[in-house]
């Protein structure tokens, strides 16, 4: 369970480091299990937290979505075989590389 001095950490380093940092930081929210690798459930897992829409009203999040009505689960799915290609696990230095050099798009997400 994330404690509230994590939280708040993780949140002053997403607005207030260099990218590196924010980075690693990205990289630990997707590490929730503290395993120091991160699989493409982890991903999901935590984009299914993440609204989809701004409506702040009536947000609308992956995991409510049926199937029919996303096209988002499919866009989702194609990101991440981009990102793992043929590899079951990204540790912190693989994701780095991947954030900097293939798709920014798992560290803009959460950003």
């Amino acid at each position: 369970m994330l404690g509230l001095e994590e939280f708040v950490t993780g949140m002053l380093s997403l607005f207030t480091h260099k990218f590196d940092n924010l980075v690693n930081t990205i990289f630990n929210i997707y590490d929730f299990e503290k395993k120091g690798k991160i699989n493409r459930e982890n991903i999901r897992l935590i984009f299914s937290f993440i609204p989809l829409s701004l409506n702040l009203e009536k947000p609308i999040f992956l995991k409510s979505l049926s199937n029919t009505e996303s096209n988002r689960q499919e866009e989702i799915f194609n990101l991440l075989e981009k990102i793992f290609k043929d590899q079951t696990y990204l540790d912190n230095a693989k994701f780095n590389e991947i954030i900097s050099n293939v798709s920014s798009e798992l560290f803009l997400y959460v950003k």
